[in-house]
């Protein structure tokens, strides 16, 4: 079991937030230097009575839930400074869940996961972190101040490829399907599908099959004008005579583009295969085992290229 390093400065950004004295029209809010201290140094007591004042002061929902995030974060620092272990910190983290599922702690809850080898609860956790943290970014959002900076945002999205790609079964959000979340994000430029093959052929698994109509379900959500190109682009790992592996990647990205047009796909798809020349670099190898990095070498990627606005 990994000790909790380096997990406190990833668990903190987005924590500068300041409270807008201006609008609170709670209590509870107006305690903004208060609240901030109480934040800052993982004060679960303090911001736990300001939560429970919140709902006697007419604090309307969109304030109880603010204070309910900062709550969350100070419950969520409070673990990863004081516990040894992820499993030392679950107990806290998953009460901070209870009160808040903000992509802090949902990216935590990933990470430790991903240490117990767990890579369906990984993927489920980081795709719902990159949920939250979509919806903080919105321009429209209360909270757009909490939301992740662009390489945080890309550092979750590293891992839901890295984990889905692991993954035992197809792991997806319901009604959200992982690429349309990705996609959606201008800050996201890769889409890896988990899109898996029985070994040497290019039959789907049903993991495959799964992930190969859920990007249909994406790319039809497309329209012609909006696209500039989407190519299809199959890769292998390093194993085996590279001229095999690059016929094999080839027929698999055809494979893919054969499903999706079979569908009914109108998009127009070009196929790539790349064979062993672009092994999958995960978020941080150092994370996996040689027989993990060699199973998320074996993927396609689906690279969208939008008309510039």
């Amino acid at each position: 079991m990994r000790r909790l390093t380096g997990l406190l400065v990833a668990i903190g950004l987005g924590l500068v937030a300041q409270p807008d004295k201006a609008r609170a029209a709670c209590a509870p809010l107006q305690e903004a230097d208060s609240l901030i201290a109480s934040l800052n140094s993982a004060d679960v007591f303090r911001l736990g009575a300001l939560r429970e004042t919140a709902l006697d002061q007419g604090c309307t929902p969109d304030e109880r839930a603010q204070i309910s995030r900062w709550l969350a974060l100070a419950m969520s620092q409070k673990a990863v400074r004081e516990a040894q272990s992820y499993e030392e910190a679950l107990p806290l983290l998953r009460e901070a869940l209870d009160i808040a599922g903000i992509w802090q702690v949902q990216n935590v809850l990933g990470d430790a996961a991903r240490d117990r080898r767990d890579f369906d609860e990984a993927a489920l956790r980081y795709q719902l972190a990159l949920q939250d943290a979509e919806l903080l970014a919105d321009p429209a959002s209360t909270y757009l101040d909490l939301a992740p900076s662009r390489e945080v945002f890309q550092a979750i999205n590293a891992k839901v490829n890295d984990t889905r790609l692991l993954a035992s079964g197809f792991v997806t959000l319901p009604g959200r399907p992982a690429c349309q979340l990705q996609t959606s994000n201008a800050w996201i430029a890769e889409v890896v599908v988990p899109i898996q093959f029985v070994t040497d052929e290019t039959v789907m698994t049903d993991k495959g099959s799964e992930a190969a109509e859920e990007l249909f379900s994406c790319l039809s959500a497309l329209t012609p004008s909006e696209i500039k190109s989407i190519t299809v682009i199959g890769h292998t790992d390093e194993r085996g005579e590279a001229a095999y592996n690059q016929d094999l990647s080839e027929r698999r990205a055809q494979a893919v583009k054969a499903y999706l047009e079979n569908r009914g796909l109108q998009l127009t798809l070009r196929v790539e295969g790349r064979g062993e020349s672009e092994l999958f670099q995960p978020d941080d190898a150092f994370n996996y085992s040689q027989e993990e990095r060699w199973q998320m070498s074996r993927r396609v990627e689906v690279d969208v290229i939008k008309v510039e606005q």
